[in-house]
């Protein structure tokens, strides 16, 4: 592990702890690998959808979310 990690605390309902431990012990890692694990994968799905929309030829994502959000209104009605 680097040297430039941060120790954080996180209030978590038991049961998704309980879920995160179980996991950590089938994949014979710690809690701390599935939350980095989890983060990362956030982090990088959102970077490769702010890609896709953001590119010179592509939407602006704030703009398609707006556009998804009136679709999915018009479509529930």
């Amino acid at each position: 592990m680097s040297n430039n990690t941060v120790t954080i605390n996180l209030s978590l309902p038991q049961a998704l702890v309980e879920r995160v431990d179980l996991r950590a012990k089938e994949d014979y890692t710690s809690r701390s690998d599935i939350f980095r694990t989890a983060v990362l994968h956030l982090l990088r799905e959102d970077a490769d959808w702010r890609t896709v929309f953001n590119d010179k030829d592509g939407v602006p994502v704030d703009d398609f979310l707006v556009e998804l959000r009136r679709f999915d209104d018009g479509q529930n009605k």
